[in-house]
């Protein structure tokens, strides 16, 4: 299913919203917790739908974005797998060159920053931002054709991380402006100082 924007143009990449995992840490399902009226789920829809993306795809999860925005879910083939599962499914599926990865987790991600991840692939086969010195794989742009059949290998030889799976790829790097918005939310306490708070319980508004 594409998105559609009638006031701005439609890019050619893709984006996939990683939603799988156990969430143990979390203690539930990462993408049913709130921040601000929308889930983190709902929250991640919106911020990939700014930058005009070709299609947005779900990749694991059971939970159903209520965005009103169009999307695709994909389930994981091997749901226990890792985040490189999902990340398989979106580029077999991807209808362009270029993809973006983005956990569910990062409630202060923006527009821009995807957008500055997309501008890397210009150069590289694969876009991931740093911050104190470290690649933060939970936001990554991807040459689709470049990388399809090297990321499989590498799955089917036992990578299971990004870290792993790219040995063989070109890396670009960037410094993203606002470093923040990397911050991931693996913990009820880290989901509280981001601003967010647990799922609404049934019946409750």
């Amino acid at each position: 299913m594409h998105v559609n924007n009638a006031h701005a143009e439609v890019n050619t990449h893709a984006v996939a919203v990683l939603a799988g995992g156990s969430s143990s840490r979390m203690g539930f399902d990462k993408a049913q917790a709130r921040f601000g009226s929308q889930t983190l789920l709902d929250r991640t829809i919106g911020t990939a739908a700014a930058t005009n993306p070709a299609v947005i795809y779900v990749c694991g999860g059971s939970v159903h974005a209520t965005t009103g925005l169009e999307v695709e879910h994909l389930i994981d083939a091997a749901p226990n797998e890792g985040p490189l599962v999902g990340l398989l499914a979106a580029i077999d599926a991807a209808p362009g060159e270029r993809l973006v990865c983005i956990a569910v987790d990062l409630p202060l991600l923006s527009a821009a920053t995807i957008l500055e991840v997309l501008s890397v692939l210009d150069t590289a086969e694969v876009a991931v931002p740093v911050t104190a010195g470290r690649r933060q794989w939970h936001l990554s742009g991807w040459r689709v054709d470049r990388c399809r059949e090297r990321l499989w290998s590498a799955f089917e030889a036992g990578a299971r991380s990004f870290q792993q799976a790219t040995e063989d790829l070109e890396v670009g790097e960037m410094v993203p402006n606002s470093p923040v918005e990397l911050v991931d939310v693996d913990t009820p306490g880290m989901l509280r100082e981001a601003g967010g708070r647990p799922p609404l319980r049934r019946g409750l508004s």
